[in-house]
């Protein structure tokens, strides 16, 4: 049995008090923040940007299903077919069709798409709050594979990575990889992720580099065999559910620094039990709760979450910070007693580390990692 192995650091507003937490009674009280937000366009450069070149068109995901089909590119017809002969005893396997419908916030599989004799796939996912039909949601995801036979060209930026790219060009243009899947060739059941074997094995596995976000916020290449040539790549997964990001220059928020933020010091140390919260990330020691700026100072920048204001005394989740191509996910709390604030004049008090993402580095008390089988208490 496959057992998944995270590390959750939670230092909760609502178990600790200010002054366990080493902070003045009154904090952030020395001005409100200034409204008003900088439309930033999307940088095709960024990999995180979700911006490819399908053919000859300029695409970023998430996108109208419109978009695709006045290009060419519609609901297989041989998915259609598939769906009205679909057998009764087959009832459990869903075969969408561009009439099927989705719920608020369901997705649909990953379902093909023709322009002429050429194929992709689409994945389609329904962010209103009335049921729809697939043909009026969001395309979230689009997958070209080298089983469809003709595949399109697929550029990011200025690198043209598609089927049968090799792993140095993946690797010269996207960087690391947040991390990478071993899975047997035969089962697609998970052998490795990284360095962390889960089963041993002498059968062919394939290997699949994935660059994370979150759960639908990535881009991943298969690696195999195309045509002969070993180590190429056999799939490409780009997939985006967040709408692009409208944030204001948040260093107007520095002026509004709380002395309370000065007083925080970063541990010297790893905490002797989990109550200490002292911890090292990314090869800085930390302790929560903690001012996001000391993040921003270690090289992480903001993805996605820090333009919204959080209501005094409250805790926000969803704030997703990123270094390179390693992401992380957090709650931040607004411990002012009078001002709404947005994050970078907030603190962390829970942040994750996990195997597949965010795959941070990440080491607690007495040698917990990522990783561990077992680890004494």
């Amino acid at each position: 049995m496959i057992k998944k192995i995270s590390v959750l650091l939670l230092a909760a507003a609502l178990l600790f008090s200010v002054t366990a937490c080493s902070m003045p009674d009154a904090i952030f009280s020395d001005g409100v923040n200034s409204g008003g937000e900088d439309v930033v366009e999307r940088d095709p450069a960024d990999l995180f940007s979700f911006m490819f070149k399908l053919g000859e068109y300029d695409l970023a995901l998430p996108l109208n299903y419109g978009v695709l089909s006045t290009r060419g590119w519609k609901i297989s017809e041989a998915t259609e077919t598939a769906a009205e002969e679909q057998p009764a005893a087959d009832a459990d396997v869903r075969v969408y069709t561009a009439d099927s419908l989705l719920e608020p916030g369901e997705y649909s599989d990953y379902l093909p798409l023709a322009k002429g004799d050429s194929m992709i796939s689409a994945r389609f996912c329904n962010v209103d709050n009335n049921q729809k039909a697939i043909s009026e949601c969001k395309v979230v995801g689009i997958m070209l594979d080298a089983e469809f036979g003709n595949v399109p060209s697929l550029m990011l930026h200025t690198d043209d990575l598609s089927v049968g790219s090799r792993y140095a060009d993946v690797v010269d243009f996207c960087g690391k990889p947040s991390y990478i899947e071993k899975r047997l060739a035969s089962t697609g059941e998970l052998v490795a992720i990284n360095d962390v074997e889960f089963i041993e094995t002498e059968e062919d596995t394939v290997s699949t580099l994935f660059y994370r976000l979150g759960d639908h916020s990535f881009l991943s290449f298969e690696m195999g065999e195309v045509n002969g040539v070993k180590d190429a790549v056999v799939n490409v997964t780009i997939e985006n559910d967040t709408e692009p990001y409208k944030p204001y220059d948040y260093t107007r928020e520095f002026k509004y620094k709380s002395d309370s933020i000065d007083l925080y010091k970063n541990p010297s140390l790893l905490g002797k039990q989990y109550t200490d919260f002292a911890y090292k990330y990314e090869g800085n020691l930390y302790t929560l709760p903690m001012p996001v700026r000391e993040l921003l100072d270690d090289g992480w920048e903001f993805v996605s979450g820090y333009g919204e204001r959080i209501p005094m005394g409250t805790t926000a989740d969803g704030l997703i910070m990123r270094k390179g191509n390693t992401a992380l996910r957090m709650m931040v709390h607004n411990y002012d007693t009078k001002y709404a604030h947005t994050a970078v004049n907030c603190y962390a008090v829970s942040m994750e580390a996990c195997l597949t993402g965010p795959n941070v580095n990440i080491l607690l008390f007495k040698g917990v990692t990522l990783g561990n089988q077992c680890a004494r208490a």
